[in-house]
């Protein structure tokens, strides 16, 4: 896996993480979490170590840091260097030069100037419309007010830092977002404050308020020009994948009035990977992004490429890791997201589909110059 076709080299643009949490010291379980979706401890403590993708990323790192191929040890180094120096040993050589990261998620993360020093990397805001919500409910008297305090709240972010919107209406209520009517986003909005006013916690679950507080964001982001990102397909043990297919999405695609939206499909809408491929070359601004699909699938991160590669034109698709609270998969999915590039174009060169040419070009525009593009922000150096 270091040794990469020059077709992956190059600086990566890390287009979808969150911030990380400074622990003074992790443990086994705690390491293995990196590579896992489940929360679940019989799953961290009694199954991670026959993951594959745990397993290839142990050896890895191992052979970066000089230590014994076992979690044990990264364990123990991450402990004994100190987070920074062991963030800056994994990650400085894959050759990141940007990560936008959404602040919404982990509660506890570390700000951005403090993520930037940690990391070594510039990064960059995005902003989740569910999170802005949650925080204006205790203090909204009513839908309209809520409504209307989400827009407000977009409409003044720093877009010099903030670069994206994003949600996870995919976790909370399924990705048909139907327009509501006006009674049923007042009836579940009465819900919800209703149950924050009983001792309840602050998260919307209410199908029709969520529709609302997205549809409310879409405007913000055609009128400021920023790409929404929306959370597609696989996720944590409480997201239904039956409604998280991307395919949920065609009448916002469709509609006129969203077409200077782009649309950023997280995640690769795994495992429907060739639907979201779909949407791509279908619509001019749906993108499609990589981020937890290409560290999770371990030696199906090329496969989930190449399927896209099959619909989508390659200006659409953009390099993500999905890391999130500690750094193991900020640099584990650098280094699989570039092999698995390399081995899709180094395939697709030799059976004549490409260039060598284009082949570079496809390289360079998935790892950053897409998202630099669709962001607004420089390609680092």
């Amino acid at each position: 896996m270091d040794d990469i076709l020059e077709f992956g080299a190059g600086v990566l643009i890390d287009g979808h993480a969150h911030p990380l949490v400074d622990e003074e010291a992790v443990g086994e379980s705690e390491f293995a979490f990196s590579f896992s979706e489940s929360d679940d401890g019989e799953i961290l403590g009694r199954h991670m170590g026959t993951s594959v993708t745990l397993l290839a990323a142990v050896r890895h790192f191992a052979r970066r840091l000089g230590v014994d191929p076992e979690p044990s040890a990264l364990v123990e180094y991450r402990n004994r260097v100190g987070l920074k120096a062991y963030v800056r040993a994994l990650l400085g050589p894959e050759g990141v030069g940007c990560i936008l990261l959404d602040t919404g998620y982990p509660k506890n993360g570390l700000r951005l100037a403090k993520c930037e020093d940690v990391l070594g990397v510039c990064c960059k805001e995005v902003v989740r419309v569910e999170g802005i919500a949650e925080s204006l409910l205790p203090r909204s008297r009513t839908a309209d007010e809520l409504i209307a305090g989400v827009g407000e709240a977009l409409r003044q972010v720093d877009t010099g830092q903030v670069v994206a919107l994003k949600t996870i209406a995919a976790y909370r209520c399924g990705l048909d977002l139907s327009a509501p009517t006006t009674g049923q986003v007042r009836e579940a909005f009465d819900e919800e404050r209703k149950r924050y006013e009983s001792g309840g916690s602050v998260r919307l679950t209410r199908g029709p308020l969520i529709s609302a507080v997205v549809l409310a964001a879409l405007e913000v982001a055609r009128e400021m020009r920023l790409p929404l990102q929306i959370h597609t397909g696989f996720g944590d043990r409480d997201l239904d994948l039956r409604s998280a297919n991307a395919t949920l999405l065609r009448p916002i695609f469709a509609s006129a009035r969203y077409r200077d939206v782009r649309f950023v499909l997280l995640h690769a809408n795994y495992p429907f990977v060739r639907e979201a491929a779909l949407l791509a070359a279908l619509y001019p601004n749906v993108y499609v992004d990589l981020s937890l699909a290409i560290p999770l699938t371990a030696h199906g991160g090329r496969r989930v490429v190449s399927a896209l590669l099959e619909q989508a034109p390659y200006s659409k698709i953009m390099y993500g890791s999905d890391a999130s609270v500690r750094p193991e998969l900020f640099a584990w999915g650098a280094a699989v997201g570039k092999a698995a590039v390399a081995s899709t174009l180094r395939e697709l060169v030799g059976q004549g589909w490409l260039t060598r040419e284009k082949a570079a070009d496809c390289a360079r525009r998935i790892l950053a110059g897409n998202a630099a593009e669709v962001y607004g922000i420089e390609v680092p150096r």
